[in-house]
């Protein structure tokens, strides 16, 4: 589900080729992902979310595609942190457990920052927000994706495994 955008400001340039904004309670913090770099956000609340996948083989409606668009002007405002694809050595996804959290860590020559996954039995809707993520991170850098289970590129296990089982 996503809210209706905010009002943007015409100043804030759309970010570039935008590929997702995944901003629910299911992670923390928020992502705005384009090509060339990721946005993080922790200014959120428990009522709003964006979950848009814009990516390759998207199946967004031009109204959720300008619905992120917006939410995305407006929450790149709010960022915690942005790293350039550049500088991203690599990023390792931990899907979520029945009882455990997941995770994403982007593994940059600035530091690690961490994106937090709810485990599964918390919230099955969890899956909703999977299913925009793992996408996203694969458009962004599949040859940088690694599934932290396996140490393989993330895109070899989901393509033997299946998306479910990775």
């Amino acid at each position: 589900m996503t809210e209706p955008a905010p009002s943007s400001d015409p100043g804030n340039p759309v970010p570039e080729g935008l590929i997702a904004v995944v901003f629910s309670f299911n992670l923390k913090p928020g992502l705005v992902i384009t090509p060339t770099r990721v946005i993080g956000f922790t200014k959120w609340s428990w009522t709003k979310v964006c979950e848009a996948y814009l990516g390759p083989n998207s199946n967004a409606t031009d109204e959720q595609r300008n619905n992120a668009i917006a939410w995305a002007k407006a929450l790149t405002k709010e960022a915690d942190f942005e790293l350039q694809k550049d500088s991203i050595r690599r990023v390792v996804y931990r899907r979520p457990g029945w009882y455990s959290s997941g995770h994403v860590t982007f593994d940059a020559e600035t530091g690690e920052k961490i994106v937090m996954l709810k485990y599964l039995s918390s919230n099955p809707a969890i899956n909703t927000t999977l299913k925009v993520l793992v996408p996203a991170l694969e458009a962004f850098a599949k040859e940088k994706l690694y599934n932290e289970k396996t140490g393989n590129l993330l895109v070899d296990d989901i393509r033997e495994k299946g998306f479910w089982k990775v």
